[in-house]
Formats: C-alpha cells, sequence, structure tokens
C-alpha cells in the first residue's frame, strides 16, 4: 500500500472532521489542502452573499496578503458566471476584478452550485498554464468539494438559518429569570412554611431546575449549530477525574440500590490532555442515565487507553435494557424518558442529544447496545494527548488562596440581589455593582478575591473593562472569573 495515497487520505478525513464540526480554521485548511495536494500557488475561497458581492471565507498561506476573512469584494463577472448556471465549472476571464497572488500568475475562477441559494467560487492560482486536463481534473475536485462544503453547511445550519444564533444570543436572558425563581424559592423554603407550602416550593424549585437545565443543554446544542463552540484542553488525571464524577452521582443515590465498580487500565497514563469540560458533561449524563433505569444492581465503569492516543470508556449497567425500537432512536430529544425508574442529577431528555453532538465535535465514537432483561452498555472512545512530567507536575499546583471579599458585576438587579444573598450566607462580603465605572473604581480601592458575575451582561463591555483591570498594577492580585 502506498503511503502517499494513506497521507493523502489522512488529510481528507481530517478535512471532512473539520468540515463536520463546522471548524472555523475548515476553510484556511481547505485552500492549504488544495495547494499542498495539487501544486497550485494560492486558492481563496469565497462565497456569493448577494447579486453584486463575494465574502471571503479562507485563503491559502500564500494568498494575497490584502485579502482578510469575512472581508467583502465585488466582481461583475464572476457574478454573471456564477448566476448562469448551477454546474460546476473552471473558467478564465481577463475581466476579473480580483487576483488570487501578489504577484503574476495564470489564475481563474471555480464556481461551485451548493444549493438553489448558496454558491461559492474559488479562485486559483498556479505559475505555468492551465492545460485542458488540468481544467478537467479541477471541475472533478470541484464537485467532490462540493459535498464536502455542503456538510460544512449542513453542520453550521445553513446561512439562513437564524435559530442557532438567536437562541445563542438571548441565553442570558432566557437563564436570568429561571435562575431568579430557583434562588428566591430557595430562600423562600429558608422561611417557617406549613408542610403544603413546603411541598409547593420543592415542586416550584424542581420544576424551575429542570427547566434551566433543559435551556442550558439548549443553549449548547445551538452554539454546536453555529460554530461558536470551544474546545479548551486541560490536563486531568482520568483515575481522580473519574472518581469525582462517581461520588457527585453517589451523594444522590441510594447506595442500597446501585453498587457502582470501577475498572481503570494499570496501563492508564497518570495525566492526559482532554477537554474536560465535555468528557466531564458525557461521563456525568452516560452515567446518570445508567442509574436512572436500573432499579437496582450495579453499574460499572472501565476506563483503559490505546496507543493511538484514544481515551475510551465502557460504562454498563444491569436495568432491564432498552427496546430495540428506541434504541435505533436514541439520540434523538426525550427519546427515553419513560423508562426512566429514578431520577437523578440535571440529566434532561437532550442530555443524550448533546452527549452525541459533543463526542462529534471531538471526533470521538460512542456505541450503545442493549439486551432486554440484561442491561445496557455504553461504549465512548475520543482523542486525547499525552503530556510530559513536567506537564504533569506544574497542573498539580495547589491554587491560590483567597480572602473573603467579592466583587459582583451584575446589571440585573433580581440576580445581583440573589448572589448577594447567597455569597452572604457563604460567609463572603460581597460588593455589587452594575457599571465599567464602578467596577474600576472599586477594584483601585480594595482587594477582592474574585469578580463572579456580568460577563454575560448584555448592557455590559465585560471584556474591555477586564483588559482595564489587567493593565492596572494595584489590580494584580485580582483574580477574574
Amino acid at each position: 500500500m502506498q503511503s502517499a495515497k494513506i497521507d493523502f487520505l489522512s488529510k481528507y478525513n481530517d478535512l471532512v472532521n473539520s468540515a463536520y464540526t463546522s471548524a472555523k480554521e475548515f476553510h484556511d485548511n481547505l485552500c492549504d489542502f488544495l495547494v499542498n495536494e495539487y501544486e497550485f500557488e494560492a486558492v481563496i475561497l469565497t462565497l456569493k452573499v448577494n447579486d453584486n458581492e463575494f465574502e471571503i471565507l479562507g485563503k491559502s498561506g500564500h494568498a494575497r496578503k490584502s485579502y482578510t476573512s469575512d472581508s467583502f469584494l465585488k466582481c461583475k463577472v464572476c457574478t454573471q458566471v456564477i448566476n448562469a448556471s448551477t454546474e460546476t465549472r473552471f473558467e478564465f476571464d481577463n475581466g476579473c476584478e480580483f487576483t488570487a497572488s501578489d504577484v503574476m500568475m495564470n489564475e481563474g475562477c471555480l464556481y461551485i452550485s451548493i444549493s438553489n441559494s448558496e454558491r461559492v467560487l474559488l479562485k486559483i492560482a498556479k505559475k505555468s498554464e492551465f492545460t485542458q486536463n488540468e481544467v478537467d481534473n479541477i471541475i472533478v475536485i470541484g464537485n467532490s468539494l462540493r459535498n464536502l462544503l455542503k456538510l460544512w453547511m449542513s453542520k453550521k445550519g445553513g446561512l439562513s438559518n437564524t435559530l442557532g444564533n438567536i437562541v445563542t444570543s438571548i441565553g442570558h436572558e432566557l437563564r436570568t429569570p429561571t435562575n431568579s425563581i430557583l434562588g428566591f424559592a430557595s430562600l423562600l423554603n429558608e422561611e417557617k412554611l406549613s408542610p403544603s407550602q413546603g411541598e409547593y416550593v420543592d415542586t416550584l424549585k424542581e420544576n424551575a431546575y429542570d427547566l434551566l437545565s433543559i435551556l442550558n443543554d439548549l443553549i449548547e446544542i445551538a452554539k454546536l449549530d453555529i460554530g461558536e463552540s470551544k474546545t479548551t484542553l486541560t490536563v486531568v488525571n482520568v483515575s481522580q477525574f473519574i472518581k469525582d464524577i462517581l461520588r457527585l452521582i453517589e451523594e444522590k443515590v441510594d447506595k442500597s440500590r446501585i453498587d457502582f465498580i470501577v475498572n481503570i487500565d494499570e496501563g492508564m497514563p497518570e495525566s492526559l490532555s482532554l477537554d474536560a469540560q465535555k468528557l466531564r458533561y458525557i461521563l456525568l449524563n452516560i452515567i446518570n442515565n445508567a442509574v436512572r433505569f436500573t432499579e437496582q444492581g450495579k453499574v460499572t465503569v472501565s476506563a483503559f487507553s490505546t496507543e493511538n492516543n484514544r481515551l475510551s470508556f465502557r460504562i454498563t449497567d444491569t436495568s432491564s435494557g432498552i427496546p430495540t425500537d428506541k434504541l435505533e432512536n436514541v439520540f434523538a430529544p426525550f427519546t427515553l424518558n419513560d423508562f426512566i425508574v429514578q431520577k437523578i442529577g440535571n440529566t434532561t431528555g437532550l442530555s443524550l442529544t448533546l452527549v452525541k453532538r459533543y463526542i462529534d465535535y471531538l471526533n470521538g465514537e460512542i456505541e450503545i447496545t442493549s439486551t432486554m432483561g440484561k442491561g445496557t452498555s455504553y461504549y465512548i472512545s475520543i482523542p486525547v494527548e499525552k503530556i510530559s512530567e513536567v506537564e504533569t507536575q506544574i497542573s498539580g499546583l495547589p491554587k491560590p488562596s483567597k480572602t473573603n471579599k467579592v466583587l459582583v458585576i451584575e446589571d440585573d438587579y433580581a440576580t445581583s440581589k440573589l448572589l448577594s444573598n447567597y455569597l452572604q450566607k457563604w460567609g463572603y462580603e460581597p460588593t455589587i455593582v452594575n457599571s465599567a465605572k464602578q467596577t474600576l473604581a472599586n477594584c483601585r480601592e480594595g482587594y477582592f478575591s474574585c469578580n463572579p458575575d456580568g460577563h454575560r451582561s448584555s448592557g455590559f463591555k465585560w471584556f474591555r473593562t477586564s483588559s482595564k483591570i489587567k493593565r492596572n498594577s494595584a489590580n494584580k492580585k485580582n483574580t477574574l472569573l
């Protein structure tokens, strides 16, 4: 088997994964791929946004320096050609109003129709003239790229689909009233209530908590749809990581009903670099599901690593199993709600949907098998990075100590009042501010252990203010959260 062909397939597979996860670097990677694999000098990828303009999505490393992503350009010739047909075409025209390279090159335009309304243009430059055979090959390449671009647009949600943008942009407004209901219900529960009143408040809290959990899952799914989800790699000790997750679950489970068994591969590296936030969500909700469907028995969590830098988990339970018809659509929203034996944690009807989306985003795999009357098995595998001994030592350093003074930056009155009540109960001394001016003034006057809120406030320029805080030498000891 020729290594060059394997290398090509590996690079193309990386592109497919980049398109599937709607990665921001997908367009630049695509242009660089074309330059490296087909001996072009420069490639620029653009999207037709209206009858007169094209938006630059990405470019190769040696493409024209003056062009930047998200900028726009006009070309009457290209507009006429791209509107004339839905067929993939590669054409030359001396009247074209933009070039791919800063130096004189032979250039052509590859027109690709993604759908009736979405079309792209690739400007391709090379030193020698394009032969007819090369033109025919470029059209074949264009047809192949059409499917890749369709995949990217479908995972991104389509340029005309604004639902994900709407949900993401109003996420703070969705969460704020729900948090207020939950918080004030908790405070009310500490008053002298009659048994029936206490029951009403508990029901109110439970439903508000469920609503908040569903909103959180929905917002995360929306972020994935529009490509706003980010990968944050941290160093974790896998064994301790699993124990911490199980501890959260065990605190809420009747231990006489469920027996937890943990198996960690002896060859497992002590520390690995991975997206801890997403993996924690994945494992927490998979184990939660195993517990929710098991009336009495055991849940086994096994972790092992492979030579190709992948971390794998197998979670098994002794539940009554999942019917075949439900298993086929197990990742669809609210599919398994009817099989819950015991409610636990904040797992929602969207949780398995988000679990699958997270695993796809991480280029991982998940497989669920089930046998009625015997139980269900969940297999998960994600890519990870091994870290050096020095990195392991640094990650184990203790966290700095904190004082009790806390600066809360929040422009919503109900939320700030709620935070103030809780912080006082926890022994902190909160100072509430609602503007950048007040924030900077308080930071100059006093030392605060953290500034926990306000970064999502719609009218508050948090990132600009945080930069000012960091630049001020008097605030070096302030920790910004």
